[in-house]
């Protein structure tokens, strides 16, 4: 089963990482069959569940809320305005534009751009800055949508800053204090692997300018700490998975690491963080459209300055 997504392309080359070590996304791998992955994950003592992480499931999302009001996590309900959302949808031009992004699971695609740039509130003069955004056309949609100034950044990129794209870490981005004012992470934060999340959510706060506006969607959630892989990509790889956390092994995902977060651990590895200098609130989706597995999403605006 698998809750995030399957990619209709495929990265080979091995990259430098988030965590400063060699990195691939998709690393190119000896034939391994599933199983065979599995068994030598399970070999390292890790405590394997053999499908993909059902964070979906309404059993886990009800798990989920309790544990966020346990936490003291401001949780506010969030109703997708579906009329907007299929005008939204007509207006980016997904079909006639971009007819090969993302393939069946375009709709959730769809719906994480909408969300965020709902959520945004994105302006003509405002400064955004898509990370990990790999082949994304959110930037050239919000461009062409909202006259913001739009930029995609990538570890895949050239490093440094070259036209719209920003190439490198993006936990060391090559753009100066203040440089955004609206940021998206759309399935990216969860394959920032070994500290990189709470290092990236540092660069954050010295990239947002005050009043600058943050969204993560999905904002991946689960009751306990979490990662899904395919064993295929990480059965035979030293892929760095948070210690004691429960491995669900999603067969066809083809990425080697996917961080769920306990409401526990977002609070300790991104919210406390964050806090000192956003206003942050988590938002469930309460009616999300039957193709689209969003569930969370985070949103922090940062303070003013003083």
């Amino acid at each position: 089963m698998n809750v995030t997504g399957w990619l209709s392309f495929a990265y080979r080359r091995v990259k430098r990482g988030w965590s400063g070590e060699g990195y691939a996304y998709q690393p190119p791998v000896r034939p391994i069959t599933f199983d065979q992955g599995v068994a030598m994950l399970g070999e390292r003592g890790h405590k394997i569940v053999p499908y993909g992480v059902p964070a979906h499931f309404p059993e886990a999302v009800a798990g989920v809320l309790e544990g966020l009001a346990r936490e003291g996590v401001p949780v506010e309900g969030l109703e997708v305005d579906l009329a907007r959302f299929e005008a939204f949808r007509a207006q980016a031009g997904y079909t006639k534009r971009y007819p090969r992004y993302y393939g069946s699971r375009m709709v959730e695609k769809q719906l994480e751009h909408f969300l965020a740039a709902e959520l945004l509130g994105l302006e003509r003069d405002d400064v955004f800055v898509d990370v990990a955004s790999e082949n994304s056309p959110v930037p050239e949609i919000y461009r062409r949508m909202f006259g913001a100034n739009a930029y995609w950044q990538d570890i895949q990129y050239k490093p440094g800053l070259s036209g719209r794209r920003i190439g490198g870490d993006a936990c060391a981005m090559p753009v100066p204090d203040g440089f955004a004012t609206a940021v998206t992470l759309t399935c990216s934060i969860e394959h920032f692997e070994r500290d990189a999340d709470q290092r990236l959510c540092d660069e954050l706060v010295r990239v947002i300018r005050p009043g600058g506006r943050l969204v993560i969607a999905p904002l991946y959630l689960f009751t306990e700490p979490a990662a899904m892989t395919d064993p295929v990509y990480s059965g035979r790889g030293e892929v760095p998975f948070d210690e004691g956390v429960t491995l669900y092994c999603a067969e066809g995902w083809r990425n080697r690491h996917g961080r769920f977060y306990s409401p526990a651990t977002l609070r300790e590895r991104v919210l406390d963080r964050l806090s000192g200098h956003f206003d942050v609130v988590v938002k469930h989706v309460t009616n999300p459209p039957e193709d689209a597995y969003i569930r969370f999403v985070l949103v922090a605006r940062r303070r003013p300055a003083g």
